[in-house]
């Protein structure tokens, strides 16, 4: 069983994750609308998301995005930011539920000497995961 397998089985047993924010437009849970947008042309898109996707540069934006769309409960925004290796993993594991999160982290990320890792403190029902850098983007990885 993989890190990323463990660290959203272990949460799934937590019951509800109340976070205040509302599924975005893609979740199928709901159909609700996200909270925060920005206007692209007459298409709505969550701030920090460019026309592909979200703007991977930076590896606290991506955990960042990534603490929300577990927040709204939105699998697809959530998958869109794992890292291609282990998104079919990831899909399978929130099918089950996701892990809870607290309202407002505290969140920090350490990128190793490298450059291309990082770990992140401040959610710890996701402290198995990682971040890692492919291609010049920011991935969440297990």
């Amino acid at each position: 069983m993989t890190r990323l397998t463990t660290a959203l089985l272990c949460t799934v047993l937590y019951v509800g994750c109340s976070g205040g924010v509302e599924p975005s437009p893609e979740s199928s849970d709901t159909g609700g609308t996200a909270e925060t947008t920005t206007d692209t042309g007459g298409e709505s898109t969550p701030d920090g998301w460019n026309g592909d996707g979200p703007d991977q540069s930076d590896p606290l934006k991506v955990l960042e995005r990534f603490v929300e769309a577990i927040r709204a409960k939105d699998k697809a925004s959530c998958v869109a930011l794992v890292h291609p290796d282990d998104r079919e993993e990831l899909g399978r594991d929130m099918e089950r539920g996701f892990p809870p999160v607290p309202d407002e982290p505290e969140l920090a990320v350490e990128v190793s000497e490298q450059g291309d890792s990082a770990t992140f403190t401040g959610v710890p029902s996701l402290d198995k995961l990682e971040l890692r850098k492919s291609d010049g983007k920011w991935w969440i990885a297990d």
